[in-house]
């Protein structure tokens, strides 16, 4: 007969609120990550297409405008600092107002509270934009627009303040 030598955890151990917390976010978020995509991949691409049609609507509509009132500043990189924020902070909005309530049948276990929903789903978007945003970023860059990356602190600090 085998004896099964893996170490028993410690059940008195107490864990921390924050760590719990934490943990309730984390499984949420990724709760969220499967009902909003699913088992379909192109879920994935259409987080990318939504945004690149409207970038790709007003760089054609408004480029050859803009371009001569925005002197030193590519027109492309501006729309995507202001696009991406925007869509970022209506999607965050729309959706943390359903979170309470899509989620209410996890309510009854109590480390969950709706605070987490609330805070997974807005930290779901805040993720899908913000790669979203490098995305665009680096193919901008390969096309040749000069992106400066001194200000990644700046852009770091408004993209929390959106959220």
């Amino acid at each position: 007969m085998m004896r099964d030598n893996t170490p028993v955890m410690n059940r008195s151990k107490k864990r921390h609120s924050i760590s719990i917390q934490w943990a309730a976010i984390h499984a949420l978020f990724m709760r969220e990550i499967l009902t909003r995509f699913g088992h379909y991949r192109l879920g994935y691409l259409w987080v990318v297409l939504e945004p690149a049609m409207h970038v790709g609507f007003m760089l054609i509509l408004f480029g050859a405008v803009i371009k001569h009132t925005i002197p030193g500043m590519s027109y492309s990189i501006f729309l995507i600092g202001g696009i991406l924020p925007w869509f970022l902070f209506s999607n965050s909005a729309g959706r943390a107002l359903g979170a309470v309530a899509g989620n209410k049948g996890l309510f009854h276990y109590r480390i969950i509270k709706p605070i987490d929903a609330i805070a997974a789903r807005v930290a779901l978007e805040a993720v899908i934009y913000f790669l979203t945003f490098v995305f665009f970023a680096l193919i901008l860059a390969l096309l040749g627009d000069y992106i400066d990356l001194n200000h990644i602190p700046i852009l770091l600090l408004c993209w929390v303040g959106v959220v």
